[in-house]
């Protein structure tokens, strides 16, 4: 369990990018049901994918977007994130995850757009992977 001083506060952001991205991915093709499931989508690939978020995606403009009850009610990211990253605080945390999620949210969307957008053919690679297949 991840203590309330280690926790995440406050609300996550995203950018505009991002937001019009998970409302295509929502209303539009309604491949997910909300866009809160595209952003916890997003940041658990960037997670498992351990990606390098370019400081292009970093560095963008974001506004708030979910409580953070909304993404990680049970604490979930905000563990994996103080497991990842003890030696910075929870608000650098958060913004860290918040860049991950900025970059599912892009990789999801790319792959939706060119037609390859396939979860168990996404999960089957990480875990292979994973497992230095």
């Amino acid at each position: 369990m991840v203590s309330a001083i280690d926790a995440f506060s406050g609300q996550f952001a995203a950018s505009e990018e991002a937001k019009r991205m998970m409302k295509e991915l929502t209303e539009d093709t309604g491949i997910f049901s909300q866009m809160s499931d595209v952003w916890r989508w997003g940041a658990a690939l960037a997670l498992l994918r351990n990606v390098d978020v370019d400081e292009k995606i970093s560095k963008q403009k974001r506004t708030t977007i979910y409580a953070i009850d909304t993404i990680d009610p049970e604490g979930i990211f905000s563990a994996i994130m103080l497991s990842l990253f003890p030696d910075i605080s929870p608000e650098e945390r958060r913004k860290k995850l918040e860049d991950y999620a900025e970059w599912g949210i892009r990789e999801i969307h790319r792959k939706y757009k060119n037609g390859t957008l396939n979860f168990y053919k996404i999960l089957s690679q990480i875990l292979e992977e994973s497992r230095g297949v």
